[in-house]
């Protein structure tokens, strides 16, 4: 059996940073859409404290219309869901793009030349985490601390112990690579 070659390695590591910047990049394209609020996103977020507000008033002067305040009250539940799922960020199809994006995420682990799911997405977990830290610096101003670079080291290293901890094989699976098979196998 065949175990890593560089190219297999080299492959396997690329797989995992296309795949942790589709999740992150997807992810962060549908917070920027659905949850990211800059300066006119908190105005508009001002807006709809107040209308809430006013919604608010509402309801408690028809208190004494009895008849009128389920209503009126499941009505105030209803505005606030829907205050709550509004886009508040980006347009809406940064969002959509965002979502397709994490649809070819979810294809992007086949290629790898490691059989095991739960292998596979343990170590991918230490990418996942070091990608994020630094798609988080690059794109939102986030100043990573010593224990964010800590932790990110922690993760790569354990994502390695993962893949390449001694075992039959090397860690690889001969021909498991739906995309590479002669990188697996080492060929």
């Amino acid at each position: 059996m065949g175990g890593w070659t560089a190219s297999a390695v080299a492959a396997s590591v690329a797989l995992f940073l296309v795949a942790g910047v589709c999740e992150v990049g997807g992810g962060w394209l549908v917070w920027q859409a659905c949850r990211e609020v800059r300066d006119e996103g908190i105005k508009e977020s001002s807006k709809s404290e107040r209308e809430r507000d006013h919604l608010s008033a509402v309801v408690s002067a028809s208190a004494s219309s009895r008849a009128s305040l389920p209503r009126l009250a499941s009505h105030a539940s209803f505005f606030r869901t829907l205050l709550i799922l509004t886009p508040q960020g980006k347009p809406w199809w940064w969002a959509l793009v965002g979502s397709l994006i994490l649809v070819l995420y979810g294809f992007v682990p086949c290629a790898q030349p490691i059989a095991d799911f739960g292998r596979l997405y343990a170590a991918y977990g230490g990418f996942f985490v070091a990608l994020s830290v630094a798609w988080a610096r690059a794109f939102d101003g986030f100043k990573p601390d010593i224990g964010d670079f800590i932790g990110c080291a922690i993760a790569l290293i354990g994502a390695g112990v993962i893949v390449f901890y001694p075992r039959q094989g090397g860690g690889v699976e001969p021909g498991s690579s739906a995309v590479f098979p002669k990188l697996a196998s080492g060929a």
